[in-house]
């Protein structure tokens, strides 16, 4: 199979803008319906692309994956401009001393980020992190300015926690984070509900083993490293 590029003017392409079209039809949108879809834009194409993310997502064999479980691709918000030392002004984040020693001070001030995918897989059974990464794609690290600036918003969008693409039930949610030095760290964060806090917490890469029911987040491909 060919590894060329579709796009929307080839023939496939094409076929999938008017599946979009003959959708549109069926929606009915009044004049104010239609106006008020087209203010929001930004979050209509962040949600057909994870419409496309989801749909388009390469098939694998129940047997291929050991410990995960992919889930249904979530929509990443968009950030401002951004500052890892506004995080201070936060009353519901708490950072583990190595979340202040490894990842804080790798971030810097970053400009705003656009809204994409926000992939996720849970854990089936308890994992090592080489366990882990060994099932995900190969590009899942992210920067620590743009971990920091994602899981603000993320964190800000579920206040108190209320449901959403981040696990409220306390389990972890994990991220691989390019740190100090470059060093690639497993980042949780987790609600805790007696303490109203989301607590982030940083570990090396050696021998911790996370639990079932756990989850893996990934960003959109633009906000990753490597």
């Amino acid at each position: 199979m060919s590894d060329a590029l579709i796009t929307s003017r080839d023939t496939k392409g094409r076929h999938a803008v008017k599946l979009f079209e003959d959708a549109y039809n069926k929606a009915g949108l009044n004049e104010e319906q239609a106006q008020r879809l087209n203010q929001q834009g930004g979050k209509l194409q962040a949600a057909i692309t994870a419409a496309i993310r989801e749909l388009t997502r390469p098939l694998r064999l129940a047997g291929e994956y050991k410990f995960l479980s992919p889930r249904a691709a979530g929509t990443l918000p968009a950030t401002e401009a951004f500052d890892p030392a506004t995080l201070s002004q936060r009353s519901d984040l708490w950072f583990s001393d190595n979340t202040r020693k490894w990842i804080l001070p790798a971030a810097t001030p970053i400009d705003a980020l656009p809204g994409g995918i926000l992939d996720g897989f849970d854990l089936i059974k308890n994992a090592f992190d080489r366990e882990i990464k060994s099932e995900l794609p190969a590009v899942h690290v992210i920067s620590a300015s743009e971990f920091l600036a994602r899981a603000a918003v993320l964190t800000a969008n579920q206040p108190n926690g209320k449901e959403g693409d981040l696990l409220v039930n306390g389990y972890a949610n994990i991220w691989y984070v390019e740190g100090l030095n470059s060093e690639v760290f497993a980042v949780f964060v987790r609600w805790y509900a007696d303490d109203r806090l989301w607590r982030f917490y940083t570990y090396q890469l050696v021998d911790g083993q996370w639990s079932a029911g756990d989850r893996v987040l990934l960003a959109t491909a633009d906000a990753l490293v490597s």
